[in-house]
């Protein structure tokens, strides 16, 4: 008995020191106390750059352990962004936290950004990578410390929760982190998040990168300003008192009487506006090749307004999930239809919510309907086929029979009907519904509309620059900002986030490929209830679908809300509605795809009161401007933009002008007239200035400004009062600064214009005007002032030859593009566009170069993770994401420097210098944009010539 108890004793106490053994150990060192075994630290000043919010966030130290477990460093960098508010002597300092296996010395590598360089310029600072140093450490197994597990926890949560702040690729996985460390440190875990919050974006930089001048130009800013689709309610908590959802009051806002704007026009309407609910989106195709044309051109990155619901450091695959759920392919059909089996086609459906989940159907106009339905419903069936838990499905809804087929998931989810004399395809039995409810007279169609018919009468049906028409009715956002839509979406995107954190719960099962079908769990709050499985491919709830797929709103049911959602509902409705005036905004958009031209036609009507077009509309509203204006001519780039004389800035300007031209007095600016324009002229320069480095720039510009191929041109209304206005700041000039500036007057080809230089007295004290001149020419119809006298003199040529051809009667010169706005116009030369982008580049890493980084966190985490594994392929696979380099490099794994890097641009520790525009701006040989501000509305032109 007694050499029994000792046996179990000591095969206790075996079991026991092997626990101990297999326990983790945990550390908190100060970075200045680690111990370095091979290389050092780098040395220089304060890491420059840091203020780049974006730029900061790819040059933060990280560490690798050369075995099992896990470390996370916090510097300088971090404290600044996390707590900036701390002085030194309060700030918790830079420090590396571990957990790793305890009983042995921890080794690993560390690898820290090296300083940046950074230089000033009259563009701003300039921002040089220096890569990163490489050092070893070593934390002896004495440093343990069992209170530094708390402090590993905090670091964790910390290095995660900023990667969900950064806003770019992992979020799921990020706040999972977050959520499993805060539980292990005993707290509460936050609550499952919709989104994260992203670096701030204000006016103040709405021109900082091409794509958001892009945004702006072509009127996408316009839409996301007027929709608000990201906007979410508070989460519904189990138990609450519920209230009826028809109780809660709507959009009251009044509607637009359209009658006056019509006013007698009979326009040709698209023959399948008869079979659409006047509350759904609508995009109409003229024709069977229309449709191929936008479907080819929708799946290259160099489309027109597809790329501004791109995703820009990756790819949802839109286009593929729908074309494989609906089995129903636009190549496919390319060889089974044709224009005489088909005239036209027409897509909608009932929200915008492409990439988490939505219905849609596709509509054909077929002379022989019958025949077109059977030879569609053979697709689906060769499609179908081809994924083995798709299964037959048919029944009747709406007095509609349909066929087709399903699988559990709804991966395939395809049903095809005939109504009246059109083809349906839809992916839900709520489309086909709808569909059957206005074929029978129980709900009326776009074609009863007369905003419809207004903006048929504006994009006139037929014409030979249309490929697609898209419609967005005010009854279709009124219904996306009623309560029973804003409150159904919110629910839904906070379930999307709980299957997003099961999804990435369970991630380790999943890529093991171990995962057997079964039931699973969750204590977190879930608006729609239903059964959650774990598959093979993923989390799947009977009630809201998978991550690829939602269930769609409209199939959501929903009668009863919490108080809480009906007082944020109405919140946010009040908010909402005090945005307009007057009436609420149905939007339109012509869309024309050829291989050399894509053009775009957008109009919203109104546009909200708080839109960022708001300076605009102030200055140029009431203005109008001639096809003639601004000298035309094939500059490089040429903003011109009209004026409205009452507009409080252009009166700000002629108070201010007035002080320095008292004889004036409040007239300083009546010689104005109907325009303001800058532009820029193809010169040399632009070569040689992209070559000079930020150091030498003010140099180089002191040296060369006279080169400088840039003019202010502005219309005049009156000669004798610009003559007044020149006298009186000469004048001012003169008695403020006397002998200071020389006024000369020359001529050229008999036209007079003035040089205006500084005096050899004001060149003496100040070196950096040596080589400074102003030149002006001005006449009874303009104004032009130039650094460059060759510039001045090509424009004085452009005037005399207009003016030869007014005098002979002939056809006067124009511009090889007429501008496409009446208040506001753009164009630029593709010249322009790389030149910005490469002066952009040599401030700092490229916006597609940053962009590029953005998915190597959680492309890196994942690859360390699942060594085996290639990370790209697990996103597409089990989040529905294509993390694509935009510049079109590969994402590959750097042995060295243990990370995922592009094969364009590398990576921060060892950057590559890449292409600096997406591809979809490198093919541009010319763009114009054109604003009209209408009705309390806007309508944006677009034309894009592509190389």
């Amino acid at each position: 008995m007694f050499r029994l108890i000792k046996c179990v004793l000591v095969l206790a106490a075996v079991v026991w020191a092997s626990r101990a053994m297999a326990e983790d150990a945990y550390y908190y060192v100060p970075l200045e106390k680690l111990e370095l075994t091979e290389g050092s630290m780098p040395k220089g000043g304060e890491d420059s750059g840091w203020f780049y919010w974006e730029l900061w966030q790819h040059m933060r130290p990280y560490a690798i352990l050369d075995g099992d477990g896990e470390v996370y460093v916090f510097d300088n960098a971090s404290l600044r962004f996390m707590a900036p508010w701390e002085t030194p002597e309060t700030a918790t300092p830079p420090h590396v936290t571990v957990m790793a296996p305890a009983g042995k010395d921890v080794t690993g590598r560390l690898f820290v950004p090296k300083p940046a360089s950074t230089k000033y310029s009259p563009f701003g600072p300039s921002t040089k990578l220096n890569g990163f140093e490489i050092v070893k450490f070593k934390i002896p197994v004495s440093a343990a410390d069992k209170d530094a597990k708390n402090k590993f926890l905090q670091s964790k949560i910390n290095y995660y929760q900023q990667l969900m702040n950064h806003n770019i690729p992992g979020g799921a996985w990020f706040r999972h982190q977050v959520r499993d460390a805060q539980k292990a440190m005993g707290k509460k875990p936050s609550d499952v998040q919709a989104g994260t919050t992203g670096p701030m974006r204000g006016r103040w930089n709405r021109f900082e990168d091409i794509d958001s001048t892009y945004d702006l130009f072509t009127g996408g800013r316009a839409i996301s300003e007027n929709l608000q689709l990201d906007r979410i309610m508070p989460v519904r908590q189990s138990g609450e008192e519920t209230i009826d959802i028809n109780k809660l009051e709507g959009i009251t806002i009044k509607e637009i009487d359209w009658k006056p704007l019509l006013k007698d026009a009979s326009p040709k309407l698209d023959p399948l506006a008869d079979a659409v609910p006047l509350d759904q989106h609508v995009v109409f195709f003229p024709s069977f090749k229309d449709t191929l044309t936008l479907s080819d051109e929708s799946k290259n990155i160099q489309g027109l307004f597809f790329k501004m619901a791109e995703t820009k450091s990756g790819d949802t695959s839109t286009n593929a999930l729908y074309e494989k759920q609906l089995c129903l392919t636009v190549s496919g059909l390319s060889r089974l239809l044709g224009p005489k089996i088909v005239k036209s086609m027409a897509l909608t459906g009932s929200d915008p919510y492409f990439f988490t989940g939505t219905d849609i159907a596709v509509l054909f106009e077929a002379p022989q309907p019958a025949v077109l339905e059977q030879l569609i419903l053979a697709q689906v069936t060769t499609k179908a086929q081809a994924w083995k838990d798709a299964k037959p499905v048919s029944g009747e809804v709406g007095g509609v029979k349909y066929k087709g087929f399903r699988s559990p998931d709804r991966s395939v989810c395809s049903y095809v009907a005939k109504i009246k004399e059109t083809v349906v395809v839809a992916n839900s039995p709520y489309q086909i519904e709808r569909l059957a409810s206005v074929a029978k007279g129980e709900t009326k169609p776009i074609s009863s509309l007369d905003e419809y018919k207004f903006f048929r009468s504006r994009y006139v049906l037929g014409d030979k620059d249309e490929t697609a028409f898209f419609y967005l009715s005010d009854a279709t956002i009124r219904r996306w900002c009623g309560p029973r839509w804003r409150i159904a979406t919110s629910r839904r995107i906070r379930d999307a986030a709980v299957l997003a954190e099961l999804q990435a719960s369970n991630f380790d099962r999943l890529v093991s490929g171990k995962v057997v079908t079964g039931p699973i769990y969750t204590d977190l709050p879930i608006a729609e209830n239903g059964e959650l499985q774990l598959t093979p491919a993923g989390v799947v709830s009977s009630a809201i679908g998978t991550f690829d797929f939602m269930t769609p709103i409209a199939e959501l049911p929903i009668d009863r809300v919490t108080k809480a959602e009906a007082d944020a509902y109405t919140r946010w409705r009040d908010g909402y509605q005090s945005n307009w005036q007057w009436a609420f905004d149905p939007i339109a958009l012509r869309l024309g795809v050829d291989k050399k031209k894509l053009s775009a036609d957008l109009t919203v009507m109104p546009m909200i009161l708080g839109t960022e077009y708001r300076e605009f509309v102030n200055v140029s509203r009431g203005g109008k401007l001639p096809s003639d204006a601004a000298d035309p001519h094939n500059a490089l780039g040429q903003f011109v933009i009209a004026i409205n004389k009452d507009a409080n800035q252009v009166r700000s300007g002629a108070n201010f002008l007035s002080m320095m031209t008292p004889g004036t007095k409040l007239d300083a600016l009546g010689w104005l007239g109907n325009y303001l324009s800058i532009y820029v002229d193809e010169d040399p320069f632009w070569d040689e200035l992209a070559k000079v480095q930020p150091e030498d720039m003010q140099k180089f510009l002191q040296k060369n400004v006279g080169r400088i191929p840039l003019a202010i041109y502005a219309d005049v209304s009156s000669g004798f009062k610009l003559t007044g206005f020149l006298v009186g700041l000469r004048a001012f000039v003169d008695q403020s600064a006397p002998g200071m500036t020389n006024w000369e007057t020359l001529t050229y080809k008999d036209q007079p214009y003035v040089k205006i230089t500084p005096s050899e007295r004001a060149r003496s004290r100040e070196e950096e005007l040596e080589n400074l001149a102003v030149y002006y020419v001005a006449s009874g119809d303009s104004l032009l002032l130039t650094p460059n006298e060759t510039l001045l003199k090509r424009s004085i040529d452009r005037q005399l030859a207009r003016e030869e051809a007014k005098k002979k009667g002939e056809k006067l010169p124009e511009a090889q593009h007429p501008w496409l706005g009446e208040n506001v116009s753009l164009a630029v030369q593709g010249k322009l566009v790389q030149f910005v982008a490469g002066m952009t580049q040599y401030r700092r890493p490229s916006p597609t170069q940053i962009e590029s980084w953005n998915n190597l966190p959680i492309l890196t985490e994942w690859k360390r993770r699942y060594p085996k594994e290639d990370p790209v392929e697990l996103a597409s696979k089990f989040w529905h994401a294509d993390l694509i380099c935009p510049g079109g490099g590969k994402y590959v794994w750097n042995e060295k420097w243990q990370t995922m890097e592009s094969t364009v641009y590398g990576h921060p520790g060892d950057s590559k210098e890449g292409p600096a525009l997406q591809p979809f701006y490198q093919v541009l040989e010319r763009g114009d944009f054109g604003i009209n501000f209408e009705e309390q509305g806007l309508r944006a032109k677009v034309m894009l010539n592509r190389q």
